[in-house]
């Protein structure tokens, strides 16, 4: 069976004779490789860009293999990334195979000048900031770093690669070998130990297939939900803590990603199911915990002050926000998302993993939000509880 391996890399000079003798090799030897400037790249689907057709054969190979130089190539400002980085980005996020080789005079140099540079600023940014710096600003440093003479590499490098070489090595812990360019490489032998080593896994093309059809079920039955509870009135529940632990067992964790642009995401964490529910109502300058249902300390009765700004249910009241709004406590390893509706306030509680901090909190915050309503049918199990909150108005 033939294994789909993707070749990026810039389209720079100095790498031509490199990608072709890799293409021909690979192709000598029954596979599939995959590059942009050979006729097997093929076209892309209706209203796709040449982006997305890129990420999205990446996803379809099976290998991915990355040469890395002195340019940067296409730089995508609403991606905040060049198209080559986010080539990288989707081969790392899908668990590709890959194998990333570095032109020798820039791999050392980022060893020997760039990597402490990029340390100390990423230290130093965190202690003022409280949260680390992203790609674009590692970028913009180091370019004013070259700009002022601090960075000055034998051969003139985009200060982009220096971003690029420290999201791999020192974020993501990847191996990078170094190449010397114009030096003939035995690529006919490694590919054969890498595919001895049995690093090939296929595609199961019926179970996709089955996921995207029930999918498309989901989504129709969702439709028809939301549009049958505009037309309801609800005026008492008979249960509360029934009704809590219901609502609490339908909401499911998940991973949270950050969106590149349209293009790509990158894993930044997960958070657990629903861990608990607690239904809170305003009574004069306090509200009241009426019902809860889960692991959680606060019990019917408990009572906030209304004025107290370090309650997330007193900010939540006084924000009177029509969306859920979302909070982090450290200590308890939780995202508690509260929403209110009239003169009632409900919390759903989500364990988060041992990576959250509220630095990370801070910097993710609207990718944490976006995470926990994607998943499952949590946005419509919500929604169905802001219909039922509503009806219960007096």
């Amino acid at each position: 069976m033939k294994c789909k391996i993707f070749i990026s890399s810039v389209g720079q000079d100095s790498l031509v004779p490199l990608r072709d003798s890799m293409f021909e090799t690979l192709t000598g030897l029954g596979h599939e490789p995959i590059m942009y400037e050979k006729p097997g790249f093929g076209l892309a689907l209706p209203g796709e860009s040449s982006v997305e057709q890129c990420l999205r054969l990446v996803n379809e190979s099976h290998i991915y293999l990355l040469f890395i130089s002195t340019a940067a190539g296409s730089y995508l400002k609403d991606a905040n990334r060049t198209v080559t980085h986010l080539e990288y980005i989707q081969a790392w996020t899908s668990q590709k195979y890959m194998q990333i080789f570095v032109e020798k005079t820039v791999l050392q140099y980022y060893f020997q000048k760039v990597r402490s540079q990029i340390n100390e600023y990423v230290a130093s940014y965190e202690q003022i900031n409280g949260t680390l710096p992203d790609c674009g600003d590692v970028y913009r440093h180091v370019e004013d770093l070259q700009h002022k003479g601090f960075l000055q590499p034998l051969v003139p490098t985009d200060p982009y690669i220096w971003a690029l070489l420290h999201e791999i090595i020192d974020i993501h812990k990847v191996m990078v070998q170094e190449i010397a360019l114009g030096v003939p490489k035995d690529w006919g032998n490694m590919f054969s130990d890498i595919l001895r080593q049995g690093v090939v896994l296929i595609p199961r093309r019926e179970q996709s297939e089955e996921n995207e059809r029930l999918a498309s079920s989901y989504q129709d039955f969702t439709d028809v939900i939301s549009s049958v509870m505009n037309k309801l009135s609800i005026r008492e529940i008979t249960d509360q803590r029934g009704f809590l632990s219901e609502i609490r067992s339908s909401l499911k964790g998940g991973e949270i990603k950050q969106v590149l642009g349209n293009y790509a995401t990158i894993p930044q964490g997960d958070f657990r199911d629903c861990s608990a529910v607690v239904l809170f109502k305003r009574s004069q300058d306090s509200i009241i915990c009426e019902e809860a249902d889960g692991r959680t300390s606060i019990s019917p009765g408990a009572s906030f002050d209304l004025s107290n700004q370090d309650s997330f249910v007193a900010v939540t009241y006084h924000l009177a926000s029509p969306d859920p709004v979302l909070f982090y406590k450290e200590s308890k390893q939780t995202f508690y998302l509260t929403l209110k509706v009239g003169e009632y306030i409900i919390s759903f509680h989500f364990p988060a993993d041992r990576t959250w901090s509220i630095q990370k909190f801070k910097s993710c915050e609207s990718f944490i939000y976006d995470g926990i309503m994607s998943v499952h049918g949590n946005a419509l199990t919500i929604r169905y509880v802001k219909s039922v909150l509503r009806g219960l108005q007096s």
